[in-house]
């Protein structure tokens, strides 16, 4: 549940709970006089069930989906680029060529006519371009769904028939002719299949990488959390924390002393415990997130500092290590939530990447498989080596992974098991 979804969820608790006073929504309660207040209260049965009040952490992430508001690929360009030190100059460039990026993150105008529109030469707007296809996620402005995998798999060997396949043969991979790419790339179809699945793992589309994937342009994203630097250290705050405005209403407090009405006096004490169950649960969502995003901003405290574009290889778990919350509690405060900084706003899932499994520090999937490929071209052909070993000289080697995980990245390589390497 992000900002906008909790504040509507708010809203309607406080609608249906005389108990739940909130600043915002003044305090009509009040100003109504008290017997038209208990003649209001009577009127509920006896018979009414108690709101479902939130009792866990799951509670507050229930509201209606579609309530989330996600991030247009250009309004996103425009917080990254717009607030960037660039020229007037260049930032004419910018906007000009965000405005051409289509909803789907694709930006293939031709530069040369670019260039004469805006009366600038063809390689400022090349590097305007450039620019912008290195902010992440990985693939945005490319040109085509190619030029989108392609920017994804980037230039790492272990990728190369994946890499292959996305700028030659992906029709063909489309239509399930995996004898025909195999002999074209002289691979097996092993190879094609391991390749196959991990094409699959990208998104097609730049727009694919944030949450969601909308086509119109009405969308308005609203930050949950800022993240500032200075030189006392980094400094992480809720962007509209919601439990300085809790309160319980003081209008039932008083009818609660007040009303001799049993009915009454039973229904205005549910609903008052029901106010004060939401307003811990509030308390402990703020707390939560918090602590979640605290850690990921140390984790990434290069970037939010500048002194890299680059994100630091981190996984879920890392923040559910440092703080004691589960994997699944860190995911839901993360989930949907826009971080501002001085960078722009950013959604808070693309710092998230594969990382290596296992204790190797900052080290990544992507350099792992690089490593276990070198160590297994670099075998003895007549007697390869086991994923027990291979996992031994990987561990010994700043990558500790299991033989498990040997296995898993030795098939995402395209590498076939001892027995297969030994016969050919």
């Amino acid at each position: 549940m992000n900002t906008t979804e909790l504040s509507s969820y708010l809203t309607e608790q406080a609608m249906e709970n005389p108990a739940i006073d909130i600043d915002e929504l003044g305090s009509a309660a009040k100003g109504s006089e008290l017997s038209d207040k208990v003649e209001w209260l009577s009127s509920f049965g006896r018979d009414r069930s108690e709101q479902n009040i939130a009792g866990d952490d799951d509670t507050l992430d229930s509201p209606i989906a579609s309530r989330a508001q996600v991030p247009d690929v250009r309004a996103y360009l425009l917080s990254q680029l717009l607030n960037s030190d660039a020229d007037c100059e260049t930032k004419k460039v910018y906007r000009y060529l965000i405005g051409c990026v289509d909803s789907r993150g694709f930006l293939s105008e031709d530069w040369g006519s670019v260039s004469k529109k805006l009366g600038v030469s063809r390689e400022e707007v090349e590097n305007c371009v450039a620019v912008m296809r290195s902010l992440p996620p990985k693939g945005i402005c490319a040109r085509d769904v190619r030029g989108c995998l392609a920017a994804q798999l980037g230039s790492n060997k272990a990728n190369g028939v994946a890499r292959s396949i996305v700028e030659k043969h992906l029709e063909e991979l489309s239509r399930g002719h995996y004898a025909a790419i195999a002999k074209a790339l002289n691979v097996t179809t092993a190879a094609v299949r391991s390749a196959e699945k991990r094409i699959k793992r990208l998104y097609p589309y730049p727009s694919s990488a944030f949450e969601g994937d909308r086509s119109d342009d009405s969308i308005y994203v609203s930050p949950d959390i800022i993240i500032s630097a200075s030189d006392e250290g980094l400094n992480v705050s809720l962007c509209h924390p919601f439990t300085p405005h809790l309160r319980i209403s003081s209008f039932c407090s008083e009818l609660k002393k007040s009303s001799d009405d049993p009915d009454v006096l039973k229904y205005v004490e549910e609903r008052i415990s029901a106010a004060g169950r939401l307003y811990q649960n509030v308390c402990k969502y703020e707390e939560t997130l918090l602590s979640c995003f605290g850690k990921l901003a140390r984790l990434q405290s290069a970037f939010f500092y500048g002194r890299t574009n680059a994100f630091k290889p981190m996984t879920l778990a890392d923040i559910a290590d440092s703080t004691g919350l589960s994997v699944s509690t860190v995911s839901r405060a993360m989930r949907g939530k826009y971080i501002q900084c001085s960078r722009g706003v950013i959604p808070a899932k693309l710092f998230f990447s594969a990382k290596l499994e296992g204790d190797s520090g900052e080290r990544s999937a992507d350099e792992a498989k690089k490593y276990l490929r070198q160590v297994i071209d670099g075998e003895d052909k007549s007697a390869p080596l086991s994923d027990a070993q291979l996992s031994d000289i990987m561990t010994k080697n700043g990558f500790a992974i299991s033989r498990r995980t040997v296995a898993k990245y030795r098939d995402a390589l395209g590498i076939p098991g001892t027995y297969v390497r030994k016969q050919s």
